[in-house]
């Protein structure tokens, strides 16, 4: 299953839909990280929680917890030095592998493809996902969007400020 994200709108707004490759929307994200922030929560057209992922410790390293059906389903920490290039998803088994920077990377459970993320050419600040599982789809996307969350915090220099006269160029 294909997926597209638009991460600057969600930044901006808070929500926004989860597309096909129609650009349809299947699917809706809403929510904020940080201290007073929630988390991310992904729900269907007609709101139904599907999942969320939400911070349960702070620190230097603070530790996000998966969510899927009202039931933890994994756990992601931030590791110092090495976060940029994989991340370990504890309890899914899941490892994530690439440039996690520029959201382009793929993520396993042993050798099995679960996910694919790259850039998109139709929305300038996206994400593109494809699923191999149904059944993964949920922690799939909460946990790109996660990732998305560390490449922003990780590199100040990779969103425009809004008082930026390139800010509207790429709207």
């Amino acid at each position: 299953m294909e997926f597209f994200i638009d991460t600057m709108e969600l930044r901006q707004t808070g929500a926004t839909p989860v597309r096909n490759r129609r650009r349809h929307p299947m699917l809706m994200l809403n929510g904020r990280l940080g201290i007073l922030n929630e988390g991310f929560v992904l729900t269907d057209l007609l709101n139904h929680e599907l999942g969320r992922v939400r911070q349960r410790s702070i620190g230097v390293f603070p530790r996000f917890e998966l969510i899927v059906d009202d039931t933890s389903v994994g756990t992601i920490k931030q590791m110092f030095g090495v976060w940029h290039e994989f991340i370990y998803v504890s309890d899914l088994n899941w490892i994530v592998m690439g440039n996690l920077l520029t959201n382009q990377y793929r993520t396993y459970h042993g050798i099995r493809l679960i996910m694919q993320a790259d850039s998109q050419t139709w929305m300038p600040d996206g994400i593109h996902l494809t699923v191999n599982a149904p059944d993964d789809c949920t922690s799939a996307i909460l946990l790109a969007i996660l990732l998305d969350h560390f490449s922003r915090i990780g590199s100040p220099h990779l969103v425009w400020p809004q008082e930026s006269p390139l800010a509207n160029d790429f709207s």
